[in-house]
């Protein structure tokens, strides 16, 4: 897991000040949406499509990974926050990445973590798919509240990645 870095640049939400920085300590080409959400079941769907459309224009991002990575992180500042709200930014960065970030107000003990779920547990797998599809992810706890976020390269770059790790040449 990513050390969240340190210096990020705010950005306000209605309900959250967030600070968004990438993997690398860089700060957002562009922030592309950010929108707080009541921390309800409900909202997780409505989320998840406001970021898959916006990704979208940007065929450079599988919108389907991005919708299932984020619903994992909405579902965990809804489940274990105690917050009656949280916020969600899309970003791009210096170096064509996707940065999405959920930050709710609670103060979710422990912090987010991969964990070893039993076979019939029904849960608690949510943090290993975003290890396994994001390009790094991360948590940062500070000023009462807990951001939760993770960075995806862009297809091409995943693509040369999977083919590298498989032995397979692109010649």
């Amino acid at each position: 897991m990513a050390v969240p870095p340190q210096g990020h640049r705010s950005v306000e939400g209605p309900m959250h000040r967030i600070r968004l920085l990438d993997g690398d300590g860089d700060p957002p080409m562009a922030v592309l949406t950010i929108r707080t959400y009541p921390a309800t079941d409900s909202q997780i769907p409505l989320c998840r499509h406001a970021a898959r459309e916006t990704v979208a224009g940007h065929r450079t991002f599988d919108p389907d990974t991005v919708g299932l990575l984020l619903t994992e992180l909405a579902t965990n500042a809804v489940k274990h926050s105690s917050s009656p709200a949280f916020t969600v930014a899309v970003a791009l960065t210096e170096r064509a990445r996707l940065l999405v970030a959920v930050v709710d107000g609670g103060h979710g003990e422990p912090k987010p973590h991969i964990r070893d779920a039993g076979l019939s547990a029904t849960g608690g797998r949510g943090l290993v798919l975003v290890e396994a599809l994001a390009h790094r992810w991360g948590v940062d706890q500070e000023g009462g509240g807990m951001l939760v976020w993770f960075e995806l390269a862009p297809e091409a770059e995943r693509a040369k990645e999977c083919a590298s790790v498989a032995g397979v040449s692109g010649q």
